[in-house]
């Protein structure tokens, strides 16, 4: 098991943030209904095309912020390792 430190430092808590974010848009797409801010719960059937506004921005989210962990801080890069 991890320490919690290794979760929360820079590089890995945006990772860990956008998981959320994209299973939360998985799970929200499987029930029918989203959390919008505000506006309470949004169900699919009522209102279709905000609810699946709100979806696709959780996902986008989530894989923003996933990309940026992975780029801004070399997480997959095939960069030499810098020697003193």
């Amino acid at each position: 098991m991890p320490d919690l430190d290794f979760v929360l430092t820079p590089p890995n808590v945006f990772l860990t943030v956008g998981i959320i974010f994209i299973s939360g848009a998985a799970v929200f797409a499987y029930t029918g209904k989203v959390w919008v801010r505000f506006s309470g719960w949004v169900y699919r059937e009522k209102q279709p095309r905000v609810f699946w506004g709100e979806v696709a921005a959780y996902f986008l989210g989530g894989a923003f912020l996933s990309d940026t962990s992975c780029l801004r801080f070399g997480n997959f890069r095939n960069e030499p390792s810098q020697k003193k």
